[in-house]
């Protein structure tokens, strides 16, 4: 028998992927594979990105909220049943039946790198797509000329189907059905078919009215869906042209057109307009029937809004080397926040570009992810970890990991919460992934709370107002209620309300208890105090009364980053970024303790290196946490906070004495030299320390550890260090660091990525893997080499 020979395409790997082969019926197949993969690093990397993509979709339909039919579509579909046939639209390909489903399996085997599937088409030109950064890590994939996206639902189902789970296929099956049911998505004319119906149905003639008009006389409704917008083709006798199908995807991405709750999904909409043709004209109508305007015109919107985009990120100054000789110590504050890879997310997914370099803080990269440190077993409110090994983008530089752990508390343990919503309700908000997602995301967080709690609502426009008084959550109804009678409208006046809200907190003050205000805001404040200096004043001012701040940022266009980063620094809290429900179910459900509950204030870490070991050192990320060296016992000075059940990462990059350094040279001192300690003789490489203070407390606390170096490479250490490694690298090449240097690619850091998934229940890690490959096929690509002139001449 042969040796099986690696094919990207062999449907046997992705069964063995997805745990078809495990049975002995399989057994010789098995071990073909299995010494396939012993030999070929590119059939390892491939099953690997084959597995974290199947675990990313997992999670991704695990984390769908259960659809419904509402009232009124429940009496349309009766309506429907008994009325007489007529023509109806066709549903796409992809989604018409649970067997086209079963097909795509194939493709997601076959054509995913990190979030595209792309479906081939015999018929089609193709094109040539390889990364060029590793050649043993990814290989080449054939990819049609014009991809086309299945929905989330649909990957995920087709994946199931493809695992043969009958026991699940028909409940599958119905939330599809369901998902359709209740979906708005209209297709263009010419794909009529009886017996399939959506809800809309062109006529042969008419004209179309002005945008704020009812649905055009062209068009005439039946069970119109609950919320949402949808589409739909002019009739042809209007001789009007629209672009092609995958450019109105485009524009209706852009501007934001996902639908509501109820709606379809993104996935379904674009990859919808993506079907159409380029002979039609288009237009988009609200669930209500009412006209918003040719395609024109939304491409018109769509180009102011461009023009208009506020988004605002700080510039980073990244941290350099420092000699030990002339500064042996590392000063910073913890940061627990994670807005800036939920926003790098975003950018990668939904907007398919690199980020902004500003937008990118290691740290909060780092620190979005849960590491196996210990739980602590002392009354220290947390564990520390240490690891030493090589950096992977210096291999003769040393990487130091730093983690804390806070302890964890049990919920009937957990004190009392008096929280203060305080919600933008501006006309910045008026999008899908603003407002609407922040009362979906608050829905989340109250159904968390219990008759102990108490929850007030204030608003902001362009005035302040309280919503809700503070309600105790025994009256869950009444606070779900006020969400949902949100709307928004008005310019932003952010500092009256944050007044207001911090004021609602004081009168309902819980001595005992946690005492926080929760921020949701694109962070536009553009009325009454509005400059960085005024606000961080006032935050600081407001925090001397016990009562803590946290920041979630929505949406995009106007984000204003580095200022609410500031606002939830200087507020005792947290800063995180929400780009979907499934992150804001993390934020406010699965780590509430940690977004909510605080363990220890003003948490700071002071390093000392050993200069008989480390010439130089720096620290990657944090900073905008460095402190001054006598801030470290100084308790009037504040620093980070840590939530339950919390951990946070810290990354050192460390050149030892035996390797060559450069550095600008700084004269020695005239008056004194530095004597070595008996310490320095030790062996170890640095020593941590660090000061924390009780939450209610003012007085610190301080612990100390030491540090050895057991001369580990990357490879050998832990999954959870290769992992952190793969996200600094990461990190560090998005936003073109210095330090990097040439031969670290992307290619390795995928590959990192993938040896640190370990035990990866939440699927978080397959997700960063599936990012990375993503991130790959949109790195710029090294320019040609230009032939030589003689060459060019023809001479040798």
């Amino acid at each position: 028998m042969s040796k099986m020979q690696f094919d990207p395409e062999d449907p046997r790997l992705s069964a063995y992927a997805f745990g078809e082969f495990d049975g002995a019926e399989h057994a010789s197949e098995r071990a073909e594979i299995e010494a396939l993969l012993a030999s070929d690093e590119r059939a390892r990397a491939f099953v690997e990105e084959l597995r974290a993509t199947g675990a990313e979709l997992e999670r991704e339909l695990a984390g769908e909220p259960k659809l419904e039919l509402s009232g009124a579509q429940r009496a349309a579909i009766a309506s429907a049943a008994t009325a007489p046939a007529r023509p109806q639209l066709r549903l796409l390909p992809s989604l018409r039946t649970f067997g086209a489903l079963a097909a795509a399996a194939g493709v997601v085997a076959a054509g995913i790198v990190g979030y595209r599937v792309w479906k081939t088409n015999e018929t089609e030109p193709t094109r040539q797509v390889k990364s060029g950064l590793d050649s043993n890590l990814v290989a080449s994939v054939e990819l049609p000329a014009e991809p086309s996206e299945l929905t989330d639902a649909g990957t995920a189902l087709a994946k199931k189907d493809a695992r043969a789970q009958t026991s699940s296929q028909n409940a599958e099956r119905q939330r599809l059905r369901d998902e359709i049911s209740t979906s708005s998505i209209r297709i263009k004319p010419s794909e009529v078919a009886e017996g399939e119906t959506l809800g809309i149905e062109p006529k042969s003639s008419g004209t179309f009215r002005g945008a704020g008009d009812s649905v055009p006389p062209g068009v005439a409704t039946s069970s119109a869906p609950s919320a949402g917008l949808f589409y739909g083709a002019e009739p042809a006798s209007t001789g009007a042209t629209a672009s092609a199908g995958a450019e109105l995807a485009g524009k209706l991405e852009g501007l934001g057109y996902t639908g509501a709750p109820g709606g379809p999904s993104r996935g379904a909409l674009i990859r919808s307009a993506r079907s159409l043709s380029s002979d039609d004209r288009y237009f988009i109508a609200d669930s209500e029937g009412d006209f918003k305007g040719h395609t024109e015109d939304i491409f018109n919107e769509l180009k102011a809004k461009e023009e208009f985009n506020r988004e605002s990120y700080a510039h980073i100054a990244e941290n350099d080397f420092k000699r030990t000789t002339d500064d042996p110590m590392s000063t910073f504050s913890i940061d627990v926040d994670t807005a800036s890879y939920s926003n790098v997310r975003r950018m990668l997914v939904q907007e398919n570009r690199l980020p902004d370099p500003g937008a990118v803080r290691i740290e909060e990269m780092l620190n979005y992810f849960r590491y196996a440190y210990p739980v602590p077993e002392t009354s220290t409110p947390f564990s520390v970890t240490t690891e030493v090994a090589s950096a992977p983008w210096a291999p003769n530089h040393r990487l130091v990991r730093i983690g804390l752990r806070g302890r964890d508390i049990p919920v009937q343990e957990r004190k009392q919460n008096n929280l203060v919503f305080l919600l933008d309700v501006s006309g910045s908000m008026n999008e899908p992934a603003k407002l609407p997602l922040v009362q979906r995301s608050m829905r989340l967080l109250v159904e968390q709370l219990d008759e102990r709690d108490r929850v007030a609502i204030v608003v902001y426009a362009g005035s302040e107002g309280l919503a809700l008084p503070s309600t105790s959550c025994m009256s869950k109804a009444t606070i779900l209620g006020a969400i949902d009678n949100l709307h928004a409208g008005g310019s932003t006046n952010g500092g009256a309300g944050i007044k207001l809200a911090y004021k609602t907190a004081r009168e309902n003050l819980l001595k005992d208890g946690t005492n926080r205000v929760v921020l949701c805001t694109d962070g536009d404040f553009n009325v009454g105090t509005t400059s960085d200096s005024e606000l961080v004043r006032l935050i600081e001012e407001e925090r001397k009364s016990g009562v803590f701040l946290s920041v979630l940022g929505f949406g995009s266009g106007n984000l204003q980053d580095a200022k609410m980063e500031q606002l939830a620094d200087k507020g005792n809290g947290n800063y995180a970024y929400v780009d979907t429900l499934a992150e804001a179910r993390k934020v406010l459900v699965a780590e509430m303790g940690g977004t909510l509950i605080p363990i220890a204030k003003d948490v700071k870490l002071q390093i000392q290196f050993n200069p008989s070991f480390a010439q130089a050192w720096r620290l990657i990320g944090y900073e905008n946490r460095v402190l001054a060296h006598q801030d470290f016992k100084d308790d009037t000075k504040d620093a980070g906070e840590l939530g339950a059940g919390t951990t946070v990462t810290a990354l050192y990059e460390v050149v030892p004495n035996s390797v060559p350094f450069e550095a600008p040279d700084v004269d020695p001192s005239r008056y004194q030299q530095t004597v070595p300690t008996l310490a320095a003789a030790s062996g170890e490489l640095l020593y941590v320390k660090l000061r924390y203070k009780q939450p209610d407390g003012d007085v610190s606390t301080e612990i100390s550890v030491p540090v050895l170096d057991r001369r580990l490479s990357v490879h050998e250490a832990s999954t959870d260090f290769k992992f952190a490694a793969s996200v600094a690298g990461f990190g560090m090449l998005l936003r073109k660091s210095e330090h990097i240097g040439t031969s670290f690619d992307i290619g390795q850091v995928q590959r990192l990525a993938v040896e640190g998934l370990g035990d990866d229940r939440e699927g978080y890690r397959a997700e960063f893997a599936t990012l990375v490959a993503k991130a790959r096929m949109l790195w710029p690509q090294p320019e040609p080499t230009a032939p030589r002139d003689e060459l060019k001449s023809g001479v040798k």
